[in-house]
């Protein structure tokens, strides 16, 4: 049996799951990243830096908030090349 083969009941049970249920797994799972990247970033720079932009980009995708800052990176850009 193909390991991928196992994982397909679970894919299927969280796909079943209403969309503000899943979520906040995910917030949930990159709040733990975020917590994981703050205590390993006193050890190891380059792996806690890792997890923190991997637990901001995924919260701010979970949660929404990308809808709001893409507003801001359209003026951004647009202002970054009219000065360079």
């Amino acid at each position: 049996m193909d390991p991928l083969d196992r994982l397909v009941p679970y894919y299927r049970a969280f796909q079943r799951l209403p969309f503000i249920a899943r979520r906040m797994i995910y917030v949930a799972f990159f709040m733990a990243c975020f917590v994981i990247g703050v205590k390993t970033g006193k050890y190891s720079v380059e792996l806690g830096s890792s997890f923190l932009i991997a637990a901001w980009f995924g919260i701010v995708w979970s949660t929404g908030l990308w809808r709001l800052w893409k507003p801001l990176l359209i003026i951004l850009a647009i202002v970054l090349r009219t000065q360079f």
